[in-house]
């Protein structure tokens, strides 16, 4: 999604001319189920900070075992390590993008609050400039996906999430096929490869701007869907023509036009 070659086969990433994709492993496979910790993801943030990159995407969401215990008085347990990670990667100079989760048969879609249902690491983006909270938008990209939750804050953005063709390896064998995905952790790549679109631009004609910059801009150019609207931050959906436009607004020089005789 974010950087598959334009090759003629399968799909093209959103920034597939100029990024590389540094992996970092934040999950571990134990007794046949995938789990992590926050240990997990912060030592995942910090290879990221060490090895310079400008972008993490976090396609997962964590803590909901706590999000649905005792709704009637639930109380956000924040982790503070882990926020403060995410802080110490916007100030290295990396945009972070995370997701608003995805909803299940048994928790349907819903609003994420500042005294009810939550989660991390997406809750965190509300309070930290230059770390986006994504929701996913249906197959027509008319409407949030049913699955994505929602809000008018913490969802920052929404992006194309339901039906994505990606790579997907088959198990057992050194082989790959092309299958449909669905949910948040589809949508958030979206504006991963967005983000990097931006520092590619930008740095390509001298100018270096910071995590906060990208996310205004990111932010600042998503098209107005009214059908969005008290589900996503300005109902605001991510348009890369509209951030290719907001770019060189914001950057004439990059247009080519001759800076006036001072």
């Amino acid at each position: 999604i974010i950087g598959a070659v334009g090759n003629s086969a399968g799909i093209i990433g959103v920034a597939h001319r100029d990024v590389e994709i540094f992996n970092l492993k934040a999950f571990r496979q134990q007794n046949g189920a995938i789990t992590s910790d926050s240990s997990f993801v912060i030592n995942a943030i910090k290879s990221a900070i060490c090895n310079d990159v400008d972008v993490i995407n976090m396609s997962f969401q964590g803590e909901m075992s706590n999000n649905f215990a005792n709704r009637s008085s639930f109380e956000i347990q924040r982790d503070d390590v882990y926020q403060e990670h995410l802080e110490d990667a916007v100030r290295a100079g990396i945009v972070v993008v995370t997701v608003t989760g995805n909803a299940s048969s048994d928790y349907p879609q819903q609003e994420m609050t500042d005294n009810g249902f939550n989660v991390i690491p997406g809750r965190f983006a509300k309070n930290l400039p230059g770390m986006i909270a994504v929701a996913a938008l249906n197959e027509q990209a008319s409407d949030l996906a049913p699955f994505s939750y929602f809000s008018s804050t913490y969802a920052e953005i929404a992006a194309p999430g339901t039906n994505i063709i990606s790579t997907v390896p088959q198990l057992g064998t050194p082989f790959y096929s092309y299958e449909p995905r669905s949910g948040t952790s589809m949508a958030a790549p979206m504006v991963s490869g967005a983000a990097s679109l931006v520092f590619s631009l930008l740095r390509s004609h001298g100018y270096f701007p910071t995590p906060e910059l990208v996310e205004d801009i990111i932010i600042g150019s998503a098209r107005a869907n009214s059908q969005l609207t008290g589900k996503v931050k300005n109902s605001g959906q991510l348009d890369l023509q509209r951030l290719a436009e907001e770019v060189q607004r914001r950057f004439p020089k990059i247009l080519g036009r001759q800076c006036p005789n001072s």
